[in-house]
């Protein structure tokens, strides 16, 4: 940190009139450390328990920090247990008001306060608690590489639309760690439809929401390549980028339960069976009698069996025999589904 008149637009503390005052050691995840000054005097050391600063060690002593459920300090007390400072705030941090010795200044939700400016760091960005947003627009994305206008969105939730909101217009319950992604305040647990259970880290569903939002993705690539090619082409396509994510449902050796699950099944979905012959057994049923057998006719072996169709032309069973990709697939040309059955 530097401070001072400035007289050049230039990054060289030499050149710019700035002078260091704190210069900070952080840890693996950005924490501060320890904070000594301009001349690398040691000013103070946090510790820090579970990623919360717990306590400061300073030139008066120790410290321990008393915060509430989402990490904002609102009381210091000294060893003894007798209280050093007491801070109020409102639910953005605004006007906050502390009585006391401050000995760090990591407030709302154990942010780095800047005291000339009263804006509180989040590492990418900073918060305007007086206005309760971000003073710059949020950044990058779930998937690197991904063109992402509304980074990190959830587009079940319209507030996360706007890139400035800080936690979704929430902060009574919600904190946000980096900058970038919104945080409750313990983690939970539902089953979803399916019966799978779904863990919930982040207030928007992190991990099934990153998961669908690059399966959107997928889909959609896949079916601008797949617009130019006939339909074994297309089959080879689909084996060559299986739609898979998440938990998979076990159906064992039923290939009724299979056959099931194919029928009410939409969109891409996959389940686990017990072994090869459950599997196949399952494609032969699903396309019945007098089905029609499809052939390779680009890459691999030419003339070799890659699926069946069914004798009406609405149902396909589609074969992958490598051994790291042991799968087949039964889509229902009716209603679009793509029930894709692993027995590796």
């Amino acid at each position: 940190m530097a401070k001072g008149p400035l007289t050049s637009f230039s990054c060289d503390l030499t050149q710019n009139g700035f002078t260091t005052t704190t210069q900070y050691i952080v840890g693996q995840s950005g924490e501060q450390i320890t904070a000594v000054d301009g001349q690398g005097n040691w000013k103070r050391s946090n510790v820090y328990a579970a990623g919360a600063p717990l306590a400061t060690y300073d030139a008066n002593g120790l410290h321990f920090n008393l915060s509430d459920a989402l990490g904002t300090k609102r009381v210091q007390v000294n060893t003894t247990g007798v209280v050093e400072e007491s801070c109020q705030s409102l639910p953005f941090g605004d006007q906050l008001n502390c009585i006391g010795a401050d000995d760090n200044k990591l407030h709302f939700t154990a942010k780095e306060r800047d005291t000339e400016s009263g804006n509180d760091y989040f590492g990418a960005r900073y918060l305007s608690s007086n206005v309760g947003r971000f003073l710059s627009p949020d950044f990058g994305g779930l998937i690197s590489g991904m063109p992402d206008p509304v980074p990190w969105a959830n587009f079940e939730n319209p507030q996360s639309l706007n890139l400035y909101s800080y936690v979704g217009n929430n902060p009574l319950s919600k904190r946000d760690e980096t900058g970038h992604v919104q945080v409750c305040g313990s983690q939970s647990t539902s089953t979803n439809a399916n019966g799978d259970m779904m863990v919930h880290a982040n207030c928007h569903e992190e991990s099934d929401f990153t998961w669908r939002k690059i399966l959107n993705w997928h889909q959609s690539q896949q079916k601008q390549m797949k617009a130019a090619l006939n339909e074994p082409q297309q089959m080879q396509l689909d084996m060559a980028y299986p739609v898979d994510f998440g938990a998979l449902e076990f159906l064992g050796d039923s290939v009724a339960d299979i056959l099931t699950k194919a029928e009410s099944a939409v969109g891409d979905q996959s389940v686990k069976v017990a072994n090869r012959q459950v599997a196949d057994q399952a494609a032969k049923d699903w396309v019945g009698k007098d089905a029609t057998t499809l052939t390779s006719n680009h890459g691999g072996e030419p003339g070799s069996q890659i699926g069946l169709k069914s004798a009406d032309g609405t149902k396909v069973a589609r074969f992958n025999n490598a051994e790291s990709k042991g799968y087949i697939n039964l889509e229902n040309k009716v209603t679009g589904s793509n029930l894709h059955v692993r027995f590796k």
